[in-house]
């Protein structure tokens, strides 16, 4: 408002009208000045409001936590978080005014839920749980599942057979559950289901399942019945990972029993197991059948090389060789082995690689290419075989 007061002369009459205005006038000044103090300063963004974190329900320590609001300051570093009391400063990725990511620090107390807060100047938000638990590490490497038995004693119809069982965790990086699976293949005379309704497990819980140290081998035993009727069978035993099958399961231990006759002299110190065998010529196969069981699957026409791991407890010089029952040249054919492979004493397992080679370059229009695949490995010059692997190969 502009005020404009007129001069008097002297002599002018001041009269109370006139005053009046004068008065008027001071007091709409004053109201003028004193609404000044009082104006709102002009709008800006307030405190920050979180609406949700993630992951969710836990954070492990170590990850990335995404904060969601609004009214977080820019660039991140502009913004105090508090988790428990801790300040989280390590910013990753991309950040806006709505969505913050920063690192959990492993400083950070886990297991825990723990008040989760964001400052900045315009104020302090609410504060909001987060559950913080510690790292996951991932489990890396497989079991090895012995047979500590030796031979297979021959046994009768109504005879206990009694397998002795090693799990060494020693190649895996954590302490690991495992169930020890036992199924029936290559069944004559009797049902996979009289075997398996005959069997029964030594140091397994009800589940079949036992806990496994890096550190500490555990034996476990597995106790078989000869049913009524039976003639043969194939025993396959695996130890299979509760948390990270198959990477971390052992390969299947293949152990062949004939009624009346005793196994083949085996020596429990020498490991045979798979290697990696993945890519577009051959994969790892489950067959049923005839000629069934967990075996491998080569790429008609393909010649493609087979890993195995050979592990052994006393140092030496050893022999591994294959063999392909019911042989054909036209079909199958080996290359590569036999092959003696050394060992130091404390030594770890070393790769054995071969070629397995599947001659037809397609399915054949009459018969099946399927057959079982027997690995031995031997101290040189010995009788003396390990709990070979015999498995089933095919075609696709």
């Amino acid at each position: 408002m502009e005020v404009h007061l007129q001069h008097v002369n002297s002599g002018d009459l001041i009269t109370a009208t006139f005053m009046n205005g004068v008065v008027d006038a001071i007091n709409e000044l004053q109201a003028e000045i004193d609404g000044l103090g009082s104006s709102p300063p002009p709008s800006g963004p307030g405190a920050p409001v979180v609406t949700s974190t993630s992951p969710t329900p836990d954070v492990p320590v170590g990850t990335t936590l995404t904060i969601n609001g609004q009214n977080f300051a820019v660039p991140a570093v502009l913004n105090t978080i508090m988790l428990g009391g801790q300040q989280l400063n390590d910013f990753v990725g991309t950040s806006t005014d709505r969505v913050l990511n920063v690192t959990v620090p492993g400083t950070v107390a886990s297991p825990a839920t723990l008040p989760l807060t964001v400052q900045t100047t315009a104020g302090t938000s609410t504060s909001v749980n987060v559950h913080v638990v510690p790292q996951v590490v991932p489990l890396v490497g497989a079991v090895a599942l012995k047979n500590a038995s030796g031979a297979v004693p021959a046994a009768n119809v109504g005879d206990t057979i009694h397998l002795e069982l090693t799990l060494d965790a020693t190649a895996v990086n954590l302490p690991e559950q495992y169930h020890v699976v036992v199924t029936y293949q290559a069944v004559v005379g009797a049902t996979a289901a009289d075997w398996q309704n005959n069997t029964s497990y030594v140091g397994l819980d009800g589940s079949q399942t036992v806990n496994v140290q890096p550190t500490d081998p555990v034996t476990v035993g597995v106790d078989i019945l000869v049913p009524t009727g039976a003639e043969s069978v194939d025993v396959n035993i695996q130890a299979v990972s509760m948390h990270n099958d198959p990477a971390s399961s052992s390969g299947v231990l293949d152990v062949p029993i004939t009624v009346g006759q005793a196994g083949p002299p085996a020596d429990p110190s020498i490991h045979l197991g798979f290697g990696t065998n993945a890519n577009p010529l051959i994969h790892a196969q489950t067959y049923t059948g005839d000629v069934s069981g967990s075996g491998l699957a080569v790429k008609y026409g393909a010649n493609p090389v087979v890993e195995m791991t050979l592990g052994v407890d006393n140092p030496g010089t050893y022999t591994v060789s294959a063999q392909i029952e019911n042989a054909d040249a036209t079909i199958w054919a080996v290359t590569g082995l036999p092959v003696d492979i050394p060992f130091s004493a404390g030594q770890p397992a070393q790769k054995v690689h071969f070629n397995l080679h599947l001659v037809p370059t397609s399915a054949p229009a009459t018969g099946d290419v399927t057959r079982f695949m027997v690995i031995t490995a031997n101290v040189k010059n010995s009788d003396l075989i390990s709990n070979y692997l015999r498995f089933p190969i095919g075609g696709f």
